[in-house]
């Protein structure tokens, strides 16, 4: 299960503001794992391979746009290998909810601006934070992360599963078969008008549970 906030920001732009969230955010939902390159990754591990392993068991991302978030130019996301090119399209990939975080000032940049791979954030809702409203704000969005997080953990698509046609057939199979050799059974031993008729009324009955289990599976977790 996931179990996670991954924080992506640009050093060089905004890892002040980067720094205090993930303190916010650490100190708000204790039990969740806050990642951040700085804190969280070893001396001597690949720092592409570490990122895309820990932002897959993450809950959402928090992107963290400066003023100088899109690099001197502007092309910094052009890069196919940029850092944080590489985080937001591994979320996207992964369907994980992204949260642009604006400070500093910065705008949301439009699409024009970016790659066509990371264009999908600037229809994500977004935070806009200040050092004068920073308390307000990240208690609002450490909130919603907490809602975000326990609305997951109850319906998520990929930790149940209904049993696959395959396995379904196969019990309806067999209950069928059993109630049917029953039937066959009691008439070539000759058996009682009663007992007959129950072996009939059995295969009905297995008929509808069959029907039920068809159209009403159980759902499972996942192990």
């Amino acid at each position: 299960m996931s179990r996670g906030i991954f924080v992506s920001y640009r050093r060089e732009d905004a890892a002040h503001f980067a720094g205090r969230l993930f303190d916010s955010i650490s100190a708000g939902l204790p039990g969740l794992k806050v990642f951040m390159d700085v804190d969280s990754i070893r001396l001597g591990a690949d720092f592409v391979q570490v990122l895309q392993e820990q932002l897959a068991s993450c809950n959402a991302l928090i992107l963290v746009i400066g003023p100088r978030w899109l690099g001197q130019g502007g092309k910094r996301l052009d890069d196919p290998s940029d850092f944080v090119r590489l985080e937001i399209e591994a979320a996207i990939s992964r369907k994980i909810p992204i949260v642009p975080v604006l400070v500093d000032g910065a705008e949301m940049p439009s699409e024009d601006e970016i790659p066509a791979s990371v264009r999908p954030i600037t229809r994500r809702q977004y935070v806009r934070i200040d050092h004068e409203n920073y308390s307000a704000v990240v208690r609002g969005l450490v909130s919603q992360l907490a809602d975000l997080v326990k609305g997951q953990e109850e319906i998520k698509p990929d930790e149940v599963r209904a049993p696959s046609g395959v396995l379904r057939l196969s019990v309806i199979a067999v209950v069928v078969a059993v109630a049917t050799l029953n039937v066959i059974w009691s008439i070539v031993s000759a058996a009682s008008t009663w007992h007959i008729v129950a072996a009939m009324f059995f295969l009905l009955v297995a008929l509808g549970m069959s029907g039920w289990i068809w159209v009403h599976p159980r759902r499972h977790p996942v192990p």
